[in-house]
């Protein structure tokens, strides 16, 4: 084997260990994004939480194909090197599809979240209510649009008022529903259901999807320099296996 493709060999390993880094940052990542979103699931639905689920399978599947380029690598093994180039030619189509399939669905997600925040708001029960207050205290929102949507709760509004009578607070002449005391600025014990209170006018479905925004170009900058690393890393496998091949006698 000549001086480059002895580069390409060693270049080929040392791609691998930071592809296997890549792996352990996306299974790290997808699993703080589902510990943090976890309430959010649970108000809007478990089509949500898709996203960080598949952020740890593809971290675990890079994980297993960066052994292969590892292993195949440094022993020169033709079989590990060609499994390693199928199956990063295999991730690079998955993540072109995903990246067509969430150009396609992207509008529709800020629907989605409306809608199921609404249902979730007026199907209103008791199990969700820690739900409800870690998102609105965590996105300083309240309701779906508006602090409004709360007066379609028909439990929630029975429910505050019956704390209203027993804490023997005066009703609020100013404002006709009661709201969670998580939509308050500053969230205190019966806040929601005081005059005094001053409430984040914002919905959360709103702040929610500024939030993503935010993040996504990071997200699509990274995915882009992921998507970089493979094509080389791919080059370089199919140069190690036509090199192992003719050197080995392969076939």
């Amino acid at each position: 084997m000549n001086c480059g493709m002895k580069f390409v060999k060693y270049s080929l390993f040392a791609f691998n260990l930071v592809f296997f880094v890549f792996a352990m940052a996306l299974i790290g990542v997808g699993a703080a994004v589902e510990i943090k979103y976890r309430s959010l699931v649970t108000v809007t639905g478990s089509a949500i939480s898709a996203a960080p689920i598949l952020l740890i399978c593809i971290g675990v599947f890079i994980f297993f194909v960066s052994f292969f380029g590892c292993c195949g690598a440094y022993k020169e093994n033709y079989c590990m090197v060609s499994t390693f180039a199928i199956l990063m030619a295999l991730i690079f189509i998955l993540e072109v599809g995903a990246t067509i399939s969430a150009y396609v669905l992207r509008g529709k997600i800020k629907m989605y979240l409306e809608k199921s925040f609404t249902k979730s708001i007026e199907e209103y029960k008791t199990s969700t209510k820690g739900a409800f207050n870690f998102v609105q205290k965590t996105f300083h929102c309240c309701g779906s649009t508006n602090e409004s949507d709360w007066s379609r709760s028909l439990v929630f509004q029975q429910e505050a008022n019956q704390t209203r009578v027993k804490h023997n607070i005066p009703l609020n002449e100013s404002a006709s529903y009661f709201v969670p005391d998580s939509c308050c600025k500053q969230m205190i014990p019966q806040c929601g259901i005081k005059s005094t209170r001053v409430l984040n006018n914002k919905g959360c479905v709103a702040t929610i999807e500024a939030s993503f925004k935010k993040n996504i170009v990071t997200v699509g900058g990274i995915g882009l320099a992921v998507i970089f690393i493979q094509i080389i890393g791919f080059i370089f496998s199919c140069m190690l296996m036509r090199t192992i091949k003719s050197q080995y006698d392969v076939v």
